[in-house]
């Protein structure tokens, strides 16, 4: 893993100074909905239901749920959106799909309400390789002597897959235990006490490896754990008192963790560890707290904005006191709309690096747009990276720079540059204008074609480690910065016997700072 530098505050400071310089119109930002070609359709009618998304290495998007077609495309429960154009995954499934997870190595794996994958018996759970569906497994493991049927899929670190195994009881009532499987066989986390006295309907792995489970559920074996529970690798806990409801059925439906390692808990409930707290609730791992009021039905769908704004949606019209449809974000304080919202219930929610939230779930329009079952919200600010290209040609080839995640106010704009010689400088330069001066022009080692593509006024050393290197600046949440453009490149110095005997040059980047 290459290292990653982070500017100082102080120098974020004297960055955002020099970028003041260059001329921009702020504007005001909305989000209107984008339709994905005709949105999913179910037995030849429109409108289908996407129960669950997952974004693939290349930003393509995989729509899961009960639908025959995506686009007009026959696609049977479940479809790829290239950012055009709808496409199947092979023959599909032949039941509802409930949950996807991509694995490390590309691969989609999918949970839900099915047979077949691809023609092949496939009982509730299937791979698919990207030409082909495959079974997990010898068909589905027993869970207290029965056959279980999977609802949630997670991928761990190592890349053993997870997922509940949920059965009905004789005689009413449900159980479930949280399996995984290592390539080889099943086993259960926390061993054979460790049995969920209901239903889990999510499962989330959290940044350190812990498994976090979510669903109907009051114990997991003697461990008392409402609604909520974590698996540390060793034991499974609750977190704290848990969620309850006063009313009605009480469930947690969704989990997100936030980079401060917080956890933003949703479903259906009244309150969090004893606190009012609508549907939804934050536990900081230590105590819970709510989310002002939350809000008033079931959160089936969460996501971060790029600032951390936390985007929920769900079933709700009401969220703290805003009026709202089906989505609204938290911003810490206060919730507020996004964009015209939905006129039905959505299921899930997934961000994008390119700047787009995809909604998938049993509504007809987004943002006052068609596309039935899955459609985009979009930023009228949105952030941008154009690249300059160069003709240089480094020691190694070519210096290929580009933006992992855009410069979003309150974000972390991400950059990677690689093809570096062994033991070379790289050198991160930013500037709020753009120009052309060979490298010659400013050291005699400048290597032919390379340009230096960027008025300087801000440079940082960047640490090299096989053959790449990355950056992350953090953008401050201020709106005066809304529509800056800069320009940023990479110089690379080639080093031999301690000194630096050569300079090239990567590719430039126009940016341009948005907020959604």
């Amino acid at each position: 893993m290459c290292n990653r530098f982070r500017f100082r505050s102080t120098v974020l400071l004297a960055f955002a100074v020099a970028l003041a310089t260059a001329l921009f119109a702020p504007c005001q930002c909305a989000n209107p909905g984008a339709a994905m070609a005709t949105g999913l359709a179910r037995g030849g009618s429109a409108g289908g239901c996407a129960a669950c998304l997952v974004r693939l290495r290349d930003n393509d998007v995989v729509v899961g749920g009960e639908f025959t077609s995506a686009g007009g495309v026959a696609a049977n429960r479940v479809a790829r959106w290239d950012g055009t154009a709808w496409h199947a995954l092979g023959a599909g499934l032949d039941g509802q799909v409930l949950d996807l997870v991509v694995g490390p190595g590309g691969d989609v794996f999918a949970s839900g309400r099915f047979t077949m994958a691809g023609g092949i018996a496939a009982q509730h759970l299937a791979r698919w390789d990207g030409v082909g569906w495959h079974a997990i497994g010898a068909g589905t493991p027993p869970v207290l002597g029965h056959a279980a049927e999977f609802t949630a899929v997670a991928v761990l670190p190592n890349g053993d897959l997870i997922s509940d195994g949920n059965i009905d009881l004789v005689g009413g009532g449900h159980a479930s235990s949280v399996m995984r499987w290592d390539g080889s066989s099943w086993t259960v986390l926390g061993g054979a006490t460790a049995v969920f006295d209901d239903r889990v309907r999510t499962l989330t792995v959290l940044a350190n490896g812990d498994v976090v489970a979510g669903g109907y559920f009051a114990r997991v074996g003697a461990v008392a754990a409402a609604g909520v529970a974590r698996w540390d690798g060793m034991a499974w806990s609750g977190l704290g008192a848990g969620v309850a409801a006063t009313v009605g059925p009480r469930y947690v439906d969704e989990i997100l963790e936030r980079p401060s390692g917080d956890l933003i808990v949703a479903g259906s409930f009244t309150a969090a560890g004893g606190l009012l707290a609508n549907c939804i609730a934050r536990w900081d791992g230590a105590g819970w707290h709510a989310m002002q009021a939350g809000v008033n039905r079931a959160v089936l769908g969460l996501a971060l904005a790029p600032n951390g704004d936390v985007v929920a949606a769900g079933e709700f019209t009401k969220a703290g006191p805003a009026r709202v449809d089906r989505i609204a974000r938290f911003d810490g304080a206060t919730w507020r709309p996004v964009g015209a919202g939905a006129d039905g219930t959505v299921t899930d929610l997934l961000w994008l690096p390119t700047g787009e939230l995809i909604a998938g779930g049993e509504f007809g329009t987004l943002g006052a747009v068609t596309s039935p079952g899955v459609a985009a919200l979009t930023s009228s600010c949105a952030a941008f990276a154009a690249p300059l290209p160069t003709g240089c040609v480094g020691p190694a080839g070519a210096l290929r720079l580009r933006a992992e995640e855009l410069p979003w106010i309150g974000s972390t704009f991400d950059v990677a540059c690689t093809g570096f010689a062994p033991n070379a400088l790289a050198l991160a330069v930013f500037g709020a204008k753009q120009r052309t001066v060979p490298l010659r022009h400013v050291h005699p080692i400048g290597r032919p074609n390379c340009d230096l593509l960027v008025h300087a006024e801000i440079s940082s050393f960047m640490a090299v480690q096989g053959g790449a290197a990355r950056l992350g600046v953090r953008v401050p949440f201020a709106v005066p910065l809304l529509g800056l453009q800069f320009w940023h490149q990479v110089l690379q110095g080639e080093l031999s016997q301690g000194a630096v005997v050569s300079l090239s040059s990567s590719n430039a980047l126009h940016l341009t700072v948005g907020a959604f």
